[in-house]
């Protein structure tokens, strides 16, 4: 056996070991952790009479709205400053606090999880109705 050769040996048995021991430790199957994005949805009560026009928020947050309320997702440990315009131009804000967690499973898997909301209070009068 050449030199090279049992360099490519000597690498290729390392390498066979790590991945059977991260296959181990993964209780015998492949690794699949999701995303861990959390979410929270919040209600804005005030959207019964004029619905929901947009959200936002900094990211890395993000958010997505139907006409009474608001989903807030992470996927990292933090507070996310949330705005909400109503279509009557009213403007809402409040806030959603996440924590970072090990996810259940055989894998070490993390995830973000909303853990508070904030009640929305509201910012500024638009034109009414």
């Amino acid at each position: 056996m050449t030199r090279s050769s049992r360099h490519i040996t000597r690498f290729v048995f390392v390498a066979v070991a790590a991945a059977s021991l991260s296959v181990a430790a993964c209780g015998g199957g492949v690794c699949n952790c999701p995303a861990g994005v959390g979410f929270k949805t919040v209600a804005l009560p005030a959207a019964q009479s004029s619905p929901i026009a947009g959200a936002s928020a900094d990211p890395p947050c993000f958010t997505t709205f139907d006409s009474t309320s608001v989903q807030v997702g992470d996927s990292s440990a933090g507070t996310c400053q949330v705005t909400v315009q109503l279509a009557n131009g009213d403007s809402y804000g409040f806030s959603v606090q996440f924590l970072v967690t090990r996810l259940a499973g055989a894998c070490a898997c993390n995830g973000a999880v909303a853990v508070d909301a904030s009640a929305p209070e509201q910012l500024d009068a638009g034109a009414g109705d």
